[in-house]
């Protein structure tokens, strides 16, 4: 998949999130109507959609770098494989978090 069609990719599912997000529920009424009645109209849902762009791809940037870490750390010369252990273990919980679990240190 391209950069392009990966960016578009996410600032739709950014968008869809803005909509489908309870507005009534902080009570701000008036978002909400107007997300129901009129959503593919409201050209501002794009915009913050873009506007989180940044933000999301920094946070996939500092997740590549980890895992790129995790799996060099695997080469590591370390007394018992620990840093074979560490870096399996980084990977699994970066993996959970992906999925949307929570993970929890064991040591």
């Amino acid at each position: 998949m391209s950069s392009t069609a990966r960016a578009s990719e996410l600032r739709d599912r950014l968008a869809a999130a803005i909509r489908e997000f309870p507005f009534d529920s902080y009570g701000l009424d008036d978002v909400s109507y107007v997300l129901e009645a009129t959503p593919d109209t409201q050209e501002w849902v794009p915009a913050l959609a873009d506007a989180l762009l940044p933000v999301v791809r920094h946070l996939e940037a500092e997740a590549a770098a980890a895992r790129k870490y995790a799996a060099e750390m695997r080469d590591f010369c370390s007394p018992h494989g620990v840093s074979v252990h560490y870096a399996d273990q980084l990977i699994q919980f970066m993996d959970r978090a992906r999925e949307g679990g929570t993970a929890q240190c064991t040591n």
